[in-house]
C-alpha cells in the first residue's frame, strides 16, 4: 500500500523461515510454499512513515471481506513468475473489491472508474481501459492467445489500479469493509455523486 509507483509495487513476503519441532530430529516445515520474483532491493528508509501508517490503516479497517483482495494482490506482484496468473490475481482484487453477479464486467469497470477517477471524462475512459483489461483477462481464462506486450502492460495495468482500489478500500475504513462487494458497487454507483 505505501509503494510510490502503483504500477511497480513492493510487497512484503517471507524468503525463508522453518519450524523445528523440540526433541524430534529430522522433522520440520519450511515456507514458503511459493516462489517469489525477485527485483531490486527496496530501501524503505525515506518512507517508513507511510508503511507505518498503510500498516495502522489496514489493522484498523481490515475485513475479512477483502481478505481475497489482499492475498490476490500480494500474489500478483510477489508470487506470480508468469504475467498472465499476475493478471488474473490483479483482476480478482478487482472483483472481491466490487464485483457482482450481474452484468460483471460494466459493473466493476464502471465502479472501479468511478472510485477511482473523479473527472467524468477521465473516467469514461478508464472504464473503457478497464473493460479493455477485463477482456484481455477472459479470452486468456479462455484459453484464446495474447501477445507478449498487450499481457504486459494489462497486467501492469490491473495490478496498479488493484492497488488503488484497495488504497481506497482501506482508506474509506471498516464500516466500507464490512459491506460486501455488491453494496460497495451499488453504493458507488448508485448514490455517489
Amino acid at each position: 500500500m505505501a509503494s510510490s509507483d502503483t504500477s511497480n509495487p513492493v510487497a512484503p513476503r517471507i524468503t525463508w523461515s522453518t519450524l523445528l519441532f523440540p526433541f524430534q530430529v529430522g522433522f520440520s516445515y519450511s515456507w514458503p510454499l511459493l516462489p517469489h520474483t525477485f527485483g531490486a532491493e527496496v530501501n524503505l528508509g525515506e518512507r517508513i512513515a507511510d508503511v507505518e501508517e498503510w500498516a495502522r490503516i489496514v489493522d484498523r479497517a481490515h475485513m475479512p471481506s477483502v481478505d481475497i483482495a489482499a492475498r490476490r494482490l500480494v500474489s500478483a506482484i510477489a508470487h506470480r513468475l508468469d504475467r498472465s496468473d499476475a493478471l488474473i490475481d490483479a483482476v480478482m482484487v478487482w472483483e472481491n473489491i466490487l464485483g457482482t453477479s450481474s452484468e460483471v464486467t460494466f459493473r466493476v469497470s464502471a465502479a472501479l472508474a468511478k472510485l477511482l477517477e473523479r473527472d467524468p471524462v477521465n473516467r469514461r475512459a478508464l472504464r473503457r481501459k478497464l473493460s479493455e483489461i477485463y477482456g484481455i483477462r477472459s479470452r486468456l481464462v479462455h484459453g484464446a492467445p495474447i501477445d507478449e506486450s498487450t499481457l504486459q502492460k494489462a497486467c501492469t495495468d490491473a495490478i496498479d489500479v488493484a492497488v488503488k482500489a484497495l488504497r481506497s478500500s482501506y482508506s474509506r475504513g471498516g464500516d466500507w469493509l464490512s459491506l460486501s462487494s455488491n453494496d460497495r458497487s451499488d453504493m458507488i454507483l448508485l448514490e455517489w455523486q
